[in-house]
């Protein structure tokens, strides 16, 4: 395929929420800024309709980009498709790349006829729709589902386990694949421990215990406190550090109180230094919930690639087990002593991982570009 705008390139028009804290985009993010300092054979667009950070949409547009912000919300959906038709008119993009999972089925609709390829991708495993529950949201969802069948030239599932999930819920698309996001390969931080420790006053004597994620239901941080409270029972001296924000904050601290964890129970809150965290805990633990099952679980991938042990639920896959690293999966309903066992286990297990020649598999940045690019040219 040859691209209708530049020399050989392909374009490509990706359409996402806005460049916040979303996974999605600051994967797309990190993928684009590796493109172009290795490939540079895509031309990139991104149409956002949502909130995003300003110095990510300067950055984007800095290293070569074209960023257009939707003046309408997807919501409004006529609205959303005469803008999206304007911007494919004026860019003319080989390929529009939607990334809103049953949603993208409704704007791909305002495509019929355009010129090009289209390509959904699929990044959770929830069947759902931003719209109240009612003949409305039946409606749109069968308007999704034909678009998806009718209307699409390929898909794209982020884990087995998405692609399962949407197999059993909607149906089986006539051309899909599964490609992983990749992740940097990340530096090692001299004296990780000794900084993380000295910053937060952790003793010597004390294990890290890190926890990683947005702070609802669905991430189980209560059972996090829960783990840590056995442990404090069985005299284990350690800090707790929650890094997250979301809407179970203000009962984690209420609880954190009640379980008599105030003092063990660092709230960080939201970072951009994730990998000395990751690099200076003594594990990670995420007893995620195991209905809906995680997409992908990033956040385990990369505590793995930086050389953390994790202790996680089989909310997440196994596909994300990375070569040479020390994972452990349980149930998430095991009580919480048997959560504990496990990790005082692993806690005296001798374990040591080489982060910069960390063997990433299908999670490489590079192999991940590589396996994109292939796709689009494929089509």
């Amino acid at each position: 395929m040859v691209s209708n705008l530049s020399q050989g390139k392909l374009t490509v028009l990706h359409v996402v929420e806005g460049f916040d804290k979303g996974a999605v985009e600051n994967w797309l993010l990190r993928t684009f800024l590796y493109s172009k300092e290795k490939e540079d054979s895509i031309n990139w667009i991104f149409l956002c309709y949502g909130n995003s950070d300003e110095a990510k949409l300067k950055l984007l547009r800095e290293k070569g980009a074209t960023v257009w912000e939707s003046p309408v919300k997807v919501s409004k959906i006529i609205s959303f498709w005469i803008f999206l038709r304007s911007v494919v008119s004026r860019t003319k993009p080989d390929i529009v790349h939607a990334h809103h999972d049953y949603l993208s089925g409704l704007y791909m609709i305002g495509l019929l006829g355009a010129p090009i390829k289209k390509i959904v991708q699929v990044h959770n495993t929830d069947r759902d729709l931003p719209i109240r529950p009612g003949h409305k949201k039946r409606i749109s969802f069968w308007i999704s589902e034909f678009a998806l069948k009718c209307c699409v030239d390929e898909i794209i599932f982020i884990s087995n386990v998405v692609r399962d999930y949407f197999f059993e819920k909607s149906f089986v698309p006539n051309s899909y694949k599964v490609l992983y996001y990749g992740v940097q390969q990340p530096r090692e931080i001299k004296d990780a421990k000794k900084i993380l420790k000295s910053k937060f006053g952790v003793k010597r004597d004390e294990f890290v215990i890190l926890f990683v994620g947005r702070l609802n239901p669905v991430k189980n941080p209560i059972k996090f406190l829960q783990i840590l409270a056995v442990l404090k029972s069985q005299g284990i001296k350690f800090k707790g550090i929650l890094l997250g924000e979301g809407n179970l904050k203000p009962e984690l601290k209420r609880l954190a109180k009640i379980l008599n964890l105030q003092k063990e129970l660092i709230n960080v809150g939201f970072t951009r230094e994730v990998s000395l965290f990751y690099q200076g805990s003594d594990i990670f633990l995420f007893p995620r919930v195991k209905h809906p099952v995680e997409g992908l679980g990033l956040t385990v991938v990369e505590a793995q690639m930086n050389g953390a042990r994790v202790l996680t639920s089989d909310g997440v896959s196994h596909e994300v087990t990375l070569p040479g690293s020390m994972i452990r999966f349980l149930d998430s309903e095991l009580p919480n002593e048997n959560w504990a066992d496990h990790l005082i286990e692993m806690l005296h297990t001798t374990f040591s991982y080489n982060i910069e020649n960390a063997d990433l598999a299908s999670f490489s940045l590079s192999q991940s570009l590589k396996a994109y690019l292939k796709m689009y040219n494929s089509l």
